[in-house]
């Protein structure tokens, strides 16, 4: 589940080939979209189509085992990587040719295993969003974060509640929809908000 290797088809998924043999969580694989020589996987990267691939390096703190979690769609040289900690976040605007400590908001980026909860906004590189310490959804940029509403929503337990996926529209024309699922065993949990959580704004159960 946590443990993985990356490998690689060129037949639509009939074959495929160990391309790099180190073990790690890859949480994140993707293609550059406008270069598609270029892939972030994990703490991994490669410049010719995933044929090989090699480290990102070490961040400015000296933390050596940080993995990529997404890239900036409106600019996809913009990378984002999350320390092993889950509690600091790192930035290249340079396809990961070089980083620096982006954020480091206090708290653990996860609440209920070692999946961090964290999605890019697609439509401003200065933000991302995560799950806050009290397991509700919050928004950052390189200094502050500020929380949603969602769980206040919720009747019920809410020491067994928080946020756990988060999904952002891309389009234009869907900008400021945000997507959150909560995870509450039995209870419908996707909820969405079209002004991107505002302080006292509501989500609406979808």
């Amino acid at each position: 589940y946590f443990t993985r290797i990356l490998v690689r088809s060129e037949n639509h998924g009939e074959d495929w080939q160990v391309v790099d043999t180190k073990i790690n969580n890859h949480y994140f694989v993707g293609f550059h979209p406008n270069d598609p020589n270029l892939v972030y996987a994990g703490d991994r990267i490669s410049t010719n189509g995933g044929l090989t691939f090699s480290g990102i390096g070490s961040m400015p703190d000296g933390a050596t085992d940080a993995q990529i979690f997404n890239y900036c769609n409106s600019n996809p040289d913009t990378v984002y990587a999350l320390s092993k900690s889950k509690d600091t976040i790192y930035r290249s605007d340079d396809r990961g040719s070089s980083w620096i400590l982006y954020n480091k908001p206090g708290w653990d980026l996860f609440i209920f295993d070692s999946v961090a909860t964290i999605s890019a906004d697609p439509h401003d590189c200065n933000r991302f969003w995560t799950v806050a310490g009290d397991g509700d959804i919050t928004v950052c940029n390189a200094t502050t974060c500020r929380d949603g509403n969602i769980l206040d929503n919720i009747p019920g337990i809410e020491s067994a509640n928080f946020i756990r996926g988060i999904a952002l529209d891309p389009r234009e024309e869907g900008k400021g929809i945000v997507y959150a699922g909560t995870f509450l065993g039995g209870m419908e949990n996707v909820w969405r908000s079209q002004d991107r959580t505002r302080q006292g704004s509501i989500c609406t159960l979808q």
